[in-house]
């Protein structure tokens, strides 16, 4: 399969802090998923199926930013798009230029086959299972943390009994 895509936000901004979620992508993040979702669909790709091979060629807009920054920012929008997940990647060829007047990135992605559409619904569906259970797991955490907060605190002779015997000897020197 044959990309042109749009060149990415910086690494910098793609990922924002969000209060008790982590690192959330950003609305320029969100933007340039979307293009390069609107990319893959008017080129008509299928997300590939096995082991992934890229060729590509970053064409900057000006001599600053990395190339690695920029392969994680590309590879994180192309999952479910071009492949179905990043874990499919095994080799990476990548060069960088300079082209103020149009930046962007070739690519060329080669694998096995294209998954079907089975393939790729069972994988969206797996992986928002995945995400449903991190969220459980999270919000399951953040109760059992708060409950801890408002519990009565521990007597010192409770917290002795669950003390090992060192630790109560270092408590009783003191």
């Amino acid at each position: 399969m044959r990309l042109v895509l749009p060149y990415p936000p910086s690494a910098n901004t793609y990922w924002r802090a969000s209060k008790g979620r982590g690192m959330v992508p950003s609305d320029e993040a969100k933007a340039y998923k979307a293009q390069v979702a609107h990319a893959a669909a008017l080129a008509r790709t299928q997300p590939l199926a096995g082991p992934v091979h890229l060729v590509l060629t970053v064409f900057r807009p000006r001599r600053t930013g990395d190339l690695d920054n920029t392969l994680k920012v590309l590879g994180d929008s192309l999952n479910g798009v071009a492949w179905l997940d990043d874990d499919q990647v095994i080799r990476i060829e990548a060069s960088r230029e300079d082209d103020a007047k149009a930046p962007r990135v070739e690519l060329v992605a080669t694998g096995q086959r294209h998954a079907t559409p089975a393939e790729a619904a069972a994988h969206a569906a797996a992986r928002a299972e995945r995400a449903r259970k991190a969220r459980e797991t999270r919000n399951r955490n953040r109760l059992e943390k708060k409950r801890a907060a408002a519990a009565p605190p521990k007597k010192l002779a409770d917290v002795r009994a669950l003390a090992t015997p060192a630790t109560y000897r270092k408590e009783k020197t003191r």
